[in-house]
């Protein structure tokens, strides 16, 4: 068996550190509260099945935790679909967030925006004269400029469902908000009517043991479905408290935010791994008209904080951290003589570093870090690293003079173990 090293010694110390089950328990764990499927069935939540969605729940029971005051701000750097800010919009906090990719950012608002009974009952008046209407115009469509575009559904198919989108867009009696709506319903049935699906790193096309027919009514009655659920959401309940969102990179959060004005940050930080958020959600992209070329994808690509190869991988960052310094030979070992990826790496690592200390600052008090893996075990590729290590080392860093080893990481257990 091979003898570990002291720097092993000290890497498993940090992980020992930080893997908390709470309370003092080993059957009480916040993993069935870190699972968003359950939170599919919930209103608003279930608008949209967001790949990488949390629950609502465990955010609020954080917040009630964690919070020393009952009002204030809860910031979210890296807002996704917007969970964090429901759930402190919910308990009466203002939820503040970032996010730069715009599908991401375009489903929050629509979730967290407020709706009038005028604007509720306009949207459905739409919903049922627009999904008829599709059913016999013949109007001409244009497809995306996405290389794929003629390729993701059945014929009759991308007619009904191009049609009925351009119907929506055209009616220039619907106000902003109603617009938003039929559009988020419409983006929400692409994947599922579509031959492809979300896996990995990006698009697989669907399998079946027998072949799917899918038919313009099979479209008409999950857009129906979809519409139905959003307007019974926006008729039984509504939302409480103020919400901020930025399509921006959290960055930049100082030009928004003082110091010391945030109660508290729960957030699902990027991994070091090969994930590229634009291609997971290429479709919601170009089909929503978010990008129109692949110039704006790149563009939309180099603002994403790196954690994947198709970003700009230059300058190249230096580390203050030993630990994660340590971390980062043994990944350039493990990679191979690979100029691209060692800058990756260092970027994965290092950007979030900075980051730390700009959260920490926004704190209007000394904090315990609480830092949401979603996913306990990714692997920076296949290298015998977890990323939830690599993560550790930034919590270390932002409790060093702050919170000392009170910082606390929560995530859920896996089956692969650190080495």
């Amino acid at each position: 068996m091979e003898c570990l090293t002291t720097k092993h010694y000290k890497y498993m110390d940090l992980e020992k550190r930080y893997h908390m089950i709470y309370p003092e328990s080993s059957n009480a764990t916040y993993t069935s509260l870190l699972n968003y499927s359950d939170d599919l069935n919930k209103p608003f939540q279930r608008w949209y099945r967001y790949k990488e969605g949390f629950s609502t729940e465990m955010v609020e029971q954080l917040i009630r935790e964690y919070s020393i005051h009952k009002k204030g701000v809860i910031l979210d750097p890296f807002s996704g679909s917007g969970s964090t800010l429901l759930a402190a919009a919910h308990m009466g906090y203002q939820g503040v967030g970032f996010e730069v990719n715009p599908f991401s950012c375009f489903l929050s608002r629509c979730k967290l925006e407020s709706c009038s009974g005028e604007e509720r009952e306009q949207f459905r008046e739409a919903y049922e004269r627009i999904l008829e209407q599709a059913s016999e115009t013949e109007q001409e469509y244009v497809l995306p400029g996405l290389s794929i575009s003629h390729k993701v559904f059945e014929k009759q198919v991308e007619a009904y469902f191009m049609r009925a989108g351009q119907l929506m867009e055209t009616d220039l009696n619907l106000t902003e908000k109603v617009r938003n709506l039929l559009k988020l319903g419409w983006l929400s049935c692409l994947e599922p009517l579509s031959h492809y699906r979300k896996a990995g790193n990006g698009l697989k096309i669907k399998k079946y043991v027998k072949p799917r027919v899918v038919t313009p009514e099979d479209a008409r009655n999950m857009l129906l479905e979809e519409y139905r659920k959003i307007y019974a959401d926006l008729q039984e309940h509504s939302q409480q408290g103020k919400t901020k969102l930025y399509q921006d990179s959290c960055l930049n959060m100082n030009r928004y935010l003082e110091e010391k004005s945030v109660e508290g940050i729960i957030f699902s930080p990027p991994y070091a791994n090969c994930f590229d958020y634009t291609e997971i959600y290429k479709l919601e992209l170009w089909f929503g008209k978010f990008v129109s070329d692949y110039g704006d994808l790149k563009r939309l690509r180099n603002q994403s904080l790196h954690s994947h190869l198709n970003g700009d991988l230059s300058p190249e960052p230096e580390p203050e951290s030993e630990i994660l310094e340590e971390l980062l030979e043994e990944l350039q070992a493990a990679l191979r003589p690979n100029p691209e990826k060692t800058v990756y790496c260092q970027q994965s690592l290092f950007e979030p570093e900075g980051l730390s200390g700009e959260l920490l600052a926004l704190l209007d008090f000394t904090p315990k870090p609480l830092d949401l893996l979603q996913e306990a075990y990714h692997r920076a590729y296949q290298t015998r690293i977890p990323v939830p290590r690599l993560c550790h080392g930034l919590l270390q860093l932002c409790a060093d003079g702050y919170a000392g080893q009170n910082a606390g990481a929560y995530y859920r257990k896996s089956g692969q173990r650190p080495v």
